[in-house]
């Protein structure tokens, strides 16, 4: 369903199926799969994408993306994504990601990260991380980050060097 007013359009996708892409101002998709999004705000419940560009935020409930690319906040609830790249900040609840970028705060509750990077982090209970790159981390009683920033950096010191050394062959 399409739907146009003030300017601004936007989608709304509650069929089952798979569709390639989608572009409007804001999306919404429900129980179905798509290639690419491209809005403002996207949200996706029960659903699944490959690749989600949003300027400001998006929303994943019960679903899941392959890559997400945010200019705002990413809110992840009972879902999971490849890669997230978010400009603000990024919540996940019974959920996980491979890899979080954040310019804002993270929050981690009952789900998991790979790699974090963030301006500061919250692990909650439940909640792992294995490798912490942040100033700030705080980790609440039941969560668990394997690698803080101390071995982040050490690991990235060590890639560093091992870099250097082949070159040098």
């Amino acid at each position: 369903m399409t739907e146009e007013g003030n300017g601004r359009k936007s989608e709304t996708l509650a069929q089952p199926g798979m569709r390639h892409s989608v572009r409007a101002d804001a999306v919404t998709v429900e129980r179905a799969a798509v290639g690419v999004v491209h809005a403002e705000h996207a949200e996706l419940r029960a659903s699944g994408a490959g690749v989600v560009f949003a300027s400001n935020d998006v929303t994943i409930e019960r679903g899941g993306a392959r890559d997400i690319v945010a200019g705002g906040a990413v809110r992840i609830t009972q879902g999971g994504a490849g890669l997230i790249l978010a400009g603000g900040d990024t919540g996940i609840l019974k959920g996980g990601a491979a890899t979080i970028v954040s310019l804002g705060r993270t929050e981690i509750a009952q789900g998991g990260a790979g790699v974090l990077a963030a301006g500061s982090a919250t692990v909650g209970r439940g909640g792992i991380v294995l490798l912490a790159l942040t100033p700030r981390l705080d980790v609440a009683a039941g969560g668990r980050v394997v690698g803080g920033p101390m071995a982040a950096l050490a690991a990235l010191a060590l890639a560093f060097v091992g870099v250097i050394l082949l070159r040098r062959r």
